[in-house]
């Protein structure tokens, strides 16, 4: 059956605008179901920290404005704090040249080839010119160390806390023997054990709780002032991938 709609005339459309405007609730801000959703989470899966993904200078600002206004309509909220409350004791691991860790099958191999003037090599671990080498990497090590209480994990650093130092020290052992078990080794000299504070993805961890870098807060007033031109942008986006 065909219906012929005929143009709305000016009463009707009033009338409308009238009763839009017995509701004005409806029509402001951004609304929201009264019953919350719980996510259902697979207790056999191991958490994954996502890493930090840099982005174009030029874009920083309008990311900037969408973050704000997703947090002002409470979309999202930031998180300040580390898992890690009531930690006094620290340690900081280091990978020893974590990517070099993770070989590679023999087919892969083969697409890693590079020549040089002694001759045709390629890699039989995963090279830091493979583009997911970093996600791969980060989720072998959440995989390996993420069931461990008070134990994170940022790329080839592994952090280790306690409330107190037989906490930490009992932490610090599974950990240890967990390298041990998966064939992870580490650089000694990079390593911190059993220290009152620490600092860990651009963050200093104390007893007192998270503190800024003074050295970060001040490269980034030089930043705004164009005093680093020439500075690498992942930098200035990201002071978590500063390594001192």
């Amino acid at each position: 059956m065909n219906v012929k709609l005929s143009k709305r005339e000016n009463t009707t459309a009033k009338s409308v605008n009238d009763m839009a405007s017995q509701f004005p609730k409806v029509f402001q801000g951004l609304g929201c179901f009264k019953k919350p959703y719980h996510i259902q989470v697979d207790s056999k899966v191991t958490p994954v920290v996502s890493t930090l993904k840099s982005q174009p200078v030029a874009l920083r600002d309008r990311l900037k404005q969408s973050v704000d206004e997703m947090e002002a309509d409470g979309v999202i909220e930031k998180v300040d704090q580390f898992c890690c409350s009531g930690a006094t004791v620290f340690s900081k691991l280091d990978a020893n040249h974590g990517y070099w860790q993770v070989a590679l099958d023999d087919e892969s191999q083969l697409l890693t080839t590079f020549n040089t003037e002694f001759g045709r090599y390629c890699y039989k671990r995963m090279s830091f010119g493979i583009k997911s080498a970093q996600e791969v990497f980060q989720k072998r090590m959440s995989q390996s160390f993420g069931d461990l209480e008070g134990v994170e994990t940022d790329v080839d650093d592994i952090l280790v806390w306690g409330t107190t130092t037989e906490e930490h020290d009992q932490r610090l052992k599974y950990t240890l023997q967990r390298c041990e078990e998966i064939n992870l080794t580490l650089n000694q000299r990079k390593c911190e054990f059993g220290t009152t504070e620490v600092v860990y993805i651009g963050h200093k961890l104390t007893a007192e709780g998270v503190k800024p870098i003074e050295s970060l807060h001040l490269l980034a007033r030089k930043s705004q002032n164009g005093q680093l031109r020439n500075l690498s942008p992942t930098c200035l986006l990201s002071p978590t991938r500063l390594k001192s």
